[in-house]
Order: structure tokens, then sequence, then C-alpha cells
């Protein structure tokens, strides 16, 4: 019964790691019929859920894992993922409070607790949760995106265009991105490097870059 436990555990973890995370929760479900008190299958089953956005199922799992390992910091961090994508931003930034009070370098649960913050209109403690996030990891490109969108909500133009320069850098076929840098640059009477990112935004299919560009071109 191990061996064949460790087999489903095995080939669950493959599936993750080609993207087949319905495959992966079937394997890793298997897992746990031959021994439910192997917590570390309930843990995977909710992480694969969680690619496949089904954040409720998910949360069911990482409550199994808690209620057995409750200083358990990364279920913590995925539930307070999960409750966030389900719009609970008081229970995530309690869940992920938690998280960061056990492991304080996790810098996907600090860019995690930038994305409450803002949501929450606190964009200058945003900030400040981001710089930690990217002081951990600089190489996620994300979390320097989150940061330039709080910089924008506070109208602190040249700092929101530095980080959008890096975005477009690391993903040059993300409209919203040109989108944003379009609104610094017409906020420091950069009229046509506005207009071009507008342009740029519109054929990469960003929807709100055509409406602006409209708005701009009729004056």
């Amino acid at each position: 019964k191990e061996a064949e436990k460790l087999g489903y555990k095995m080939r669950g973890h493959l599936k993750m790691k080609h993207g087949d995370y319905i495959g992966a929760t079937i394997e890793f479900k298997e897992g746990i019929k031959s021994d439910s008190s192997d917590y570390d299958l309930f843990y995977n089953r909710a992480l694969a859920l969680e690619q496949l956005k089904n954040f409720k199922a998910a949360i069911i799992d990482f409550d199994v894992v808690l209620n057995h390992r409750n200083s358990d910091s990364e279920a913590l961090y995925h539930k307070a993922w999960c409750s966030f994508q389900l719009g609970d931003t008081i229970g995530s930034a309690v869940l992920c409070d938690s998280s960061l009070s056990i492991s304080s370098y996790n810098a996907f649960a600090n860019n995690l607790k930038g994305q409450i913050k803002s949501a929450l209109g606190k964009h200058y403690e945003a900030i400040f949760s981001y710089n930690k996030a990217i002081s951990m990891n600089s190489g996620q490109i994300q979390f320097i995106y989150n940061r330039a969108i709080a910089y924008v909500l506070v109208k602190n133009w040249n700092p929101a265009l530095l980080d959008l320069n890096k975005t477009i850098a690391a993903a040059p076929k993300f409209g919203e991105a040109y989108y944003k840098r379009a609104l610094c640059y017409f906020e420091l009477d950069k009229k046509e490097e506005a207009l071009i990112d507008l342009k740029e935004a519109e054929k990469l299919g960003y929807k709100p870059a055509s409406e602006e560009l409209s708005r701009n071109l009729a004056l």
C-alpha cells in the first residue's frame, strides 16, 4: 500500500511539472484513498486545484493540512491567495500575515500582501510590501508591474514609468503595460510617446487603449 501511494504521488508530481493539473488531482486523489493521513497529498492536490482556479476546493484541502499543521506557512500563503481570488480581502489579509509571521522571507507572500493593501486602498503600504518582494526576488516581473500600478494610483509617475519600462522589456506583448505607460507619459506632458504606446496597446488587443486613443485623437 505504501508503494502504491508513492506511485500515485510521483505520477502526480510529474503531471504537475508538465502542466497536467487535472491529471495531477486524479493521481493525488487516488493517493489519498491509499493513505488519508498523508497531508502532503492534500497539499499537492490543493496546489493543482489552485492552478485550475478551483479556489474553493483548494481551500478545503489546505484546511485539511492546516488542521494538522497550523504553522505551515506555505499552506497559509496559498489559502490566502485562493481567498483573495474569491474576493475575501480581509480573510486573505489575516492568512497572509499569519504566513509572514512564520516565514517573513516569502517573496510571493509579500507580493500578495501588496495586492491586498492595494485592494484596501492603502497604496503606499502596498508599495512597501512590493519593495520587500522585489528585494527577495527581483526576477519576478509581476512584482514590478504590481508596484508600477501602485505608483500610478498615488500619481508617482516617474517611478511608475521605470517599473513599466522593465515590465515591457520583459513582456513586450503585454498590452496593459503599454496602456499604463501611456497614462504616465500623458501626465509627464509626453503626448507623442503616449500615443505611440496607446497604438501598441491597441495593436495587442487591449480595448481601453482604443478608447483612450480615439479620445485623444479627437482633441
